[in-house]
């Protein structure tokens, strides 16, 4: 069950952390390693749209469906999957402070349809983390 979190302190104000994670909902290829086409689909609004992804991590390739909406007065975005043959679930970005530090956390939170399942795809611990990390250079650089 690919269920992961990866939380860490960055060294910039919150707004401009929330800066990078509202580019992310139609840029993810500049913050999630591995991703290799982006495509919205449908827009909503302006912090709300339907995205196709496709990542790579060596031989694996996986196409990611979402609808994606994002919350400015808690911070938080959120990845819902949507026709997924394989997973049902959500990525939760989050920023906020905590001991007077900035703090990016992302969760992912996908479920096996099929819980007999074995599902080859991508590592989704290190996507996470690199993300995380990746924007975390971003906001310091």
């Amino acid at each position: 069950m690919p269920f992961t979190s990866h939380k860490t302190a960055i060294h910039a104000s919150a707004e401009q952390v929330w800066e990078l994670m509202i580019d992310k909902i139609r840029r993810p290829d500049k913050y999630v390693p591995g991703v290799v086409s982006v495509e919205v689909l449908q827009e909503f609004s302006e912090l709300s749209i339907e995205r196709s992804m496709t990542v790579q991590q060596g031989d694996t390739q996986k196409t990611v469906r979402e609808i994606i909406w994002a919350d400015p007065n808690t911070m938080a975005v959120i990845f819902k999957l949507k026709d997924d043959p394989d997973y049902t679930g959500y990525v939760l970005n989050m920023v906020f402070e905590e001991d007077g530090e900035v703090q990016l956390d992302i969760t992912m939170h996908w479920t096996e349809k099929d819980p007999d399942a074995v599902i080859e795809g991508p590592d989704w611990e290190a996507a996470v983390r690199g993300a995380v990390m990746h924007t975390k250079e971003l906001a310091e650089g």
